[in-house]
Formats: C-alpha cells, structure tokens, sequence
C-alpha cells in the first residue's frame, strides 16, 4: 500500500457484527483509498477484528457500480474474510496465521449468516456511519 488511507477523512463505515448472544464481538471497518484499479473498479481497505484484536486487513476491489460506502461494499469484505476450508482451494489458506485459521473454522459460517441476516435482526447489528 503506497499511502496511509486509514484516516479519520477516510473512514466509510464500522460495522460491529454479534452473531452470538454470548461470544465474540467482531467489527469491520472500511476507508475509501480514492483509488480506482485500471478497469475503473473502485479500491477499498479493511479491517477486521475479532474482540479488539485485527486478524484481517486488506484491500478489495469492487464491482461496478457498488458504492464505496455501502452494505454491498461490505458484503465485498466479508466474501473475503468468510471463506472457509472447503469453501476454495486449500492453498487459499496457506498464508493464514493461527488466529485466521481459528475464525476460519470457528466463526466465518457465523459471521458470514449474521451479516446476511441482519436485515430480519434489527437489535443484533449495530451499524454507524462515519
């Protein structure tokens, strides 16, 4: 990443995501990098945290016409960050630490559904726009 994009001015969204009544609490955040890639897609960076501590952080490029600031940008993330064994090839997690192993296979199916979800869960998901 050539700039720091995670500023204040550039913060899209943070999305606290509970998909358990009694468990961990997990937060997305977004900022808009005010790129674009060289089809015209627009470039967004993450962060995504179980309890507090960031276990993943990178950048997506979206589809055509998906906001930066929208769910279906999150939506984006989240396909991403979801992905569980079984889900692509096994070498996809090759790179995971013991952190994004364990949530892989611990807590993706949970969060990925919640998000989902969320529409008909009014009081689980809190959402606040920066």
């Amino acid at each position: 990443m050539s700039k720091n994009t995670r500023t204040e001015e550039n913060l899209l969204r943070v999305e606290t995501i509970e998909p358990y009544l009694d468990g961990p609490e997990f937060c997305l955040r977004t900022w808009d990098t005010n790129e674009a890639d060289a089809m015209g897609k627009y470039v967004i960076e993450y962060s995504f945290e179980q309890d507090g501590v960031e276990i993943f952080t990178g950048r997506v490029h979206l589809g055509f016409g998906v906001a930066v600031d929208s769910k279906e940008a999150l939506e984006s993330c989240l396909a991403f960050i979801c992905l569980r064994p079984g889900d692509t090839d096994a070498e996809y997690f090759d790179g995971y630490n013991d952190a994004q192993t364990a949530f892989a296979n611990e807590h993706a199916e949970a969060v990925g559904l919640h998000f989902e979800d969320d529409s008909e869960l009014p009081s689980a998901a809190r959402h606040m726009w920066a």
